[in-house]
């Protein structure tokens, strides 16, 4: 997995990184913001250091991945937004008979319908990741749909 103090010295490099690119760029910007990789000046800064590539991702079908929220403009302008999970995701968590504190493994089902409800805008894309929670918590869950039921009436 790597030091603990791996994204600390990424974060330090990337801060020497942006400055030596600021400090060159043809025309400064008024504000520069960053949230963790998320950069505007993409082809000025894969010049700055060649050995670093930025990339930059556009949306496709008018849906745009950020974070762990999948974007969507509407065909009447709405934007909403989904819970969104790289291809790669294989909705693996801890199994309910794994030797872990029964507060963890309530803490990873609290914490996947909490992102649920926090990052979905839609009543209708809420129940639709509720119904995929459901499905994959009972796959980890052995004892069957009752004790799934319990198991989550735990969850606040």
């Amino acid at each position: 997995m790597g030091s603990p103090v791996s994204a600390v010295v990424a974060n330090l490099y990337m801060k020497f990184v942006e400055e030596e690119a600021l400090n060159s760029a043809p025309v400064k910007p008024v504000l520069w913001k960053r949230y963790v990789d998320d950069t505007s000046l993409l082809n000025h800064l894969n010049s700055v250091k060649p050995s670093i590539k930025f990339t930059m991702e556009s949306d496709e079908d008018i849906k745009l991945p950020l974070l762990d929220c999948l974007l969507k403009r509407e065909s009447d302008g709405m934007l909403t937004s989904t819970v969104y999970r790289k291809p790669t995701h294989t909705d693996r968590y801890l199994h309910f008979r794994s030797h872990h504190p029964n507060h963890v493994k309530r803490g990873i089902v609290r914490c996947l319908y909490q992102r649920a409800r926090r990052v979905t805008n839609m009543s209708e894309n809420l129940k639709e990741e509720e119904k995929h929670l459901h499905k994959i918590l009972q796959s980890i869950a052995v004892y069957g749909n009752s004790h799934l039921v319990i198991f989550c009436l735990l969850v606040p």
